[in-house]
Formats: C-alpha cells, sequence, structure tokens
C-alpha cells in the first residue's frame, strides 16, 4: 500500500514538473508565431500589394531557415542526455561544434534567400511589382538568420538543462518590441515635414525582424554567460576544440528534424495550392482553419519538447524506470491539456470565424473544417508525445522517414483524389448519373491530412515500442 502511494506520488510529481518545463517553452513558441501573424496584420495597414510581399516572403524564409534550426532542435535532448549522465562538460563541447556545420548552412540558405527569390516569382507568372517588393523584404530578413541560429541554439540547450524562463522572456520581450518597430520601418519617422526615416512598406518587416532577432540572440547570450549553471558549464567561457565525431553526431541527429519540418511545410502549402483552385472564399476558409491549427498546435509541440528533454535526461540516467515514467506522465499530462483545449476550440468555432471574418458564405465554407480540427487534435496528444520520445531517443532519422512516407506518399496523393476525383455520396443515394459529382474540395484535402497524422500517431508509436524493448542497449550505446 504504501509502495502504491509513493509510486502515485511520483507519477503526479513527474507530471507537475513537466507542466512546469513546458509551460515556458510554451509562451516562447506562441511568441514566435505572434511575430508572423503581427507582421500580416501590420504589413495589412500598408496596403494589400505589401501584405502580399510579406505573406510570400515569410512563407520562402520560414522554409529555408528549417534548414539552420535542426541540429539547434536536436541540442535539447542531447544536453539533458548529457545531463542525465553526469557529462555536463561535453555540453560546451557539443555547443560549439555545433557552430560549424550551422555556419555553412545558415550562409547558404542567406545566399538562396538573397539571390534567387525574385527570379523564382517571375518564373510562376508573379507580378513584377510584387516579386521585386518580395525580393526587398527577403534582403532586408536575411541577416537575421545568424541571429535567430544563435538564440536557438543558446534557447534549446538552456531548455536541455531545463532553464527555461529566459528562453521565455526574451521571446515576450521580442514580440512586443516588433509592434513599434514595425510601425516605424513601414510608416517611417517624419517631424515638422522632415522625413527621418523614409516609409519602407513590407521592407519594414524585414528590417523589425532583423533587429529583434539580434536584440534577442544578444540579450540571450549575455544572460547564458553570466548564469551560474553555464558558467560552471563553462559553455561561453572558452572555446572548445573541434571534434569531427561530434560534428557528425549532431548532423545525424539534427538535419532529419529539418528535412522533416520542411516536408511538412511543403505538404501543407500544396495544400494551400490546392484550395486556391476552388476559388477565394475557400482560400480564406482554408487560412482561417490553418491559423486556428497551427496556434493550438503550439501546445502538444511545447509538451513535446519537454517529453523529449525527460525523456533525454532519464536515458542519460540509464534508468529504464524514469524513461516509462516520463513517457507515461508525458501522455497523461498531454491527453488532458490537448484534448480540453480541442473541446474549446470546437465550442467556440464559429466566434473564431467571426474574428476573423464577417462575409456569410466565408463563414459556412469555414465552419465544417473545425469537425476536422477536432478530430485532427484528438490524435495530437499521440502524435506530440511519440513525437518528443522519439527526439529524446535520438531516432530523428525515423521521424523523417515516417513523415515522407506518409505526407507525400498517401496524404498528398489521397488528398488530391478526395478533392477532385472521389465520387460525391448523393451518387450512392440515387442521384441519376447528370446530378453526380465528384470531389469534396478543401474538406477531402483536410480529411486526408487528418488520416495522414493519425497514421504518423501510429507509426511513431510502433517504433516507440520497439525502442521500449532494447532500451537497455540502447543505454549501453550511448
Amino acid at each position: 500500500m504504501v509502495a502504491s502511494n509513493s509510486t502515485s506520488h511520483s507519477f503526479w510529481a513527474e507530471c507537475k514538473d513537466l507542466f512546469k518545463l513546458a509551460a515556458p517553452i510554451f509562451v516562447a513558441q506562441f511568441c514566435t508565431q505572434a511575430l508572423a501573424l503581427i507582421d500580416s496584420i501590420m504589413a495589412a495597414q500598408a496596403g494589400e500589394l505589401q501584405l502580399a510581399a510579406v505573406s510570400l516572403g515569410s512563407a520562402f524564409w520560414s522554409t529555408i531557415i528549417l534548414l539552420c534550426l535542426g541540429i539547434p532542435f536536436a541540442l535539447a535532448p542531447i544536453t539533458a542526455q548529457l545531463k542525465g549522465a553526469g557529462n555536463s562538460e561535453r555540453i560546451a563541447l557539443t555547443v560549439w561544434n555545433a557552430l560549424y556545420p550551422l555556419s555553412v548552412v545558415t550562409i547558404f540558405s542567406m545566399a538562396v534567400v538573397i539571390l534567387f527569390p525574385e527570379k523564382l516569382l517571375l518564373a510562376v507568372g508573379s507580378e513584377p511589382q510584387l516579386a521585386a517588393l518580395t525580393q526587398k523584404y527577403l534582403w532586408y530578413v536575411a541577416p537575421a538568420f545568424p541571429a535567430l541560429v544563435l538564440f536557438n541554439i543558446l534557447k534549446n540547450t538552456l531548455e536541455g538543462l531545463t532553464i527555461t524562463k529566459p528562453g521565455m522572456l526574451v521571446a515576450f520581450s521580442i514580440t512586443l518590441l516588433n509592434i513599434p518597430l514595425n510601425y516605424f520601418f513601414i510608416n517611417g519617422i517624419q517631424f515638422q515635414q522632415v522625413w527621418y526615416l523614409e516609409p519602407m512598406g513590407a521592407a519594414g518587416c524585414g528590417a523589425a525582424t532583423t533587429v529583434v532577432a539580434w536584440f534577442g540572440a544578444i540579450v540571450l547570450f549575455i544572460w547564458s554567460r553570466h548564469h551560474q549553471t553555464t558558467k560552471t558549464l563553462k559553455l561561453l567561457q572558452q572555446r572548445e576544440r573541434f571534434s569531427l565525431d561530434t560534428v557528425k553526431l549532431l548532423c545525424r541527429t539534427g538535419f532529419p528534424i529539418s528535412f522533416a519540418y520542411i516536408i511538412e511545410t511543403f505538404s501543407y502549402s500544396a495544400i494551400g495550392y490546392a484550395a486556391a483552385s476552388f476559388g477565394s472564399r475557400v482560400v480564406a476558409a482554408h487560412q482561417i482553419a490553418n491559423i486556428v491549427c497551427i496556434m493550438a498546435f503550439m501546445l502538444p509541440i511545447a509538451l513535446s519538447n519537454a517529453i523529449a528533454i525527460k525523456t533525454g535526461y532519464a536515458l542519460g540516467q540509464k534508468s529504464n524506470l524514469a524513461v516509462r515514467r516520463a513517457i507515461h506522465s508525458g501522455l497523461a499530462v498531454s491527453l488532458v491539456l490537448v484534448l480540453s483545449l480541442a473541446v474549446v476550440i470546437f465550442s467556440l468555432r464559429y466566434q473564431i470565424i467571426a474574428t476573423f471574418t464577417q462575409v456569410a458564405e466565408t463563414a459556412a465554407i469555414a465552419a465544417p473544417l473545425f469537425i476536422c480540427i477536432l478530430t485532427y487534435q484528438l490524435q495530437d496528444s499521440f502524435y506530440g508525445t511519440g513525437l518528443g520520445i522519439l527526439r529524446g531517443f535520438r531516432d530523428n532519422s525515423t521521424l523523417m522517414k515516417i513523415n515522407f512516407v506518409v505526407l507525400w506518399l498517401i496524404v498528398l496523393p489521397l488528398g488530391v483524389w478526395l478533392g477532385f476525383y472521389a465520387p460525391d455520396w448523393r451518387n450512392f443515394t440515387g442521384a441519376s448519373s447528370a446530378e453526380a459529382t465528384f470531389g469534396y474540395g478543401i474538406y477531402g484535402f483536410w480529411s486526408a491530412l487528418v488520416f495522414g497524422y493519425y497514421l504518423m500517431s501510429i507509426g511513431f508509436w510502433l517504433r516507440i515500442k520497439h525502442l521500449l524493448k532494447h532500451t537497455k542497449q540502447y543505454m549501453e550505446n550511448l
């Protein structure tokens, strides 16, 4: 009986600890996502063309930057494993060696963003004025790349050490600072008919992004240099030697994360392009559902990151019991919070839609998509927990393979069939051949997407079952 009470206490303590770890991560991620929304809202005040340039430019650079962020995302579970194993002295070595591959990838990414977008936009038939504005926006946002990389290196390393508040506070500060900077850069500064800063339009959003990115990176760097834990680890106090084995480990662990995110991003983009073929109101309805889905997904992703850290730490300790506790508590917390959020969003779907549009036709198209969102969120707890566990095991290549097979080889073909070619249900309920219709439009694509995420969740947990059978062997090889 005492043992049972002790076990129960340990479980709830683990759940509480996970929640405390995940909450600041969630706030930081929410603030990061809010930046793009703020840019779009403020660019819209300067005109549709400026908004279009920011939207196109953001879609382009946010995809390219993912190449640079895989290794930083991998640092949290790696740091947690090293801490759990009592090898904290290797953390500084790992962080410093992350800079070598990231320097190459960052320079490449900046070159792509600076040199090619205008040519690509013109090649696909974009208006010359829009292409030029988008390119100008990207020129101003490109210098933010090194700062974003540095910020994420430090943020994820600190999170791996369970130091989560600095990243949250800096992300929140960046979001607040971005608002006045956007205003001044977009509209310019004039005093007594003298322009001290010329209006920059869409390019102003890019300039503001660069300023706040460097502000965040510098503040977090200074904080990390002076925190007692990082000083003890000599994280930034001295340059570590080059280690080819460490670089290889970081590349093997980090780049699959990048490619997995890119695969996911392209899949959502493909659905967006498909929506365009159904008309502007369908595009608007799809965008409403997409924004809600992305913002809601911040919760399971934050929990996923926290679970990855807890799992990594438990593996470093070489404790099979701690690994299972991390998994069970992660799933329990995720189920309660994610399902609660799903119910709230579905219950308030009409109010949420009304904040985006007052057009009845668009609202009528958007409302059924919330059934897809609800169904999607019902599996988010399993998806997010599974994602975190696999990242904790550093099994990111499996994540990438599952993402590719499901999203590109199953979801997209299935979405095309359901969207354009699947026989309408009326064909089986007495409709004549003349009345027969085919394709479920945007609902077909969303149904395929939801089905795909259920498949990925199943794939994740089958892999986790395999890893748990061989946990002892895995820990011996650390």
